[in-house]
């Protein structure tokens, strides 16, 4: 029987020990979207441009586990198409625009990563050019 307990506890520990779930949650300000990542004890970290949006990778040695469930609660997908956890260590989110991120610590504790849209972005269609043509020389002669 003591056999039985003392193999439940090590089975069972990992779980005990188990820290609480990221947080993750983002809010509308005013022409920008931020996403906060709130920690027991923030890890380092490293945010890398990944296809169409970024991935934040955490040095933690034990796996960390994200509570997606308030990421678009309170924002549209205007700059942020998707929000997912990779792995153990790492979050991956999509742009839904030519945006650019800005990560800052706050604390201990938070990463705030702010996603903004592009400022003064130079045509990149020939559509784009065309609307940049006064009228007068628009017309067919």
């Amino acid at each position: 029987m003591n056999r039985l307990l003392i193999c439940l506890l090590f089975i069972l520990w990992p779980a005990v020990l188990a820290a609480d779930p990221v947080k993750v949650s983002a809010g509308a300000q005013d022409g920008f979207t931020r996403l906060v990542l709130e920690f027991d004890d923030r890890p380092g970290w490293d945010i890398q441009r990944r296809g169409a949006g970024y991935r934040v990778a955490f040095s933690q040695v034990a796996p960390l586990s994200f509570d997606l469930s308030r990421v678009f609660r309170l924002i549209d997908r205007e700059h942020v198409s998707d929000v997912r956890a990779i792995g153990n260590n790492s979050v991956e989110f999509d742009l839904a625009c030519r945006c650019t991120a800005r990560v800052s610590e706050v604390g201990t504790s938070v990463l705030v990563i702010d996603v903004y849209p592009p400022i003064d972005e130079p045509p990149t269609a020939l559509v784009d050019m065309v609307d940049m043509v006064p009228p007068e020389m628009n017309q067919a002669t």
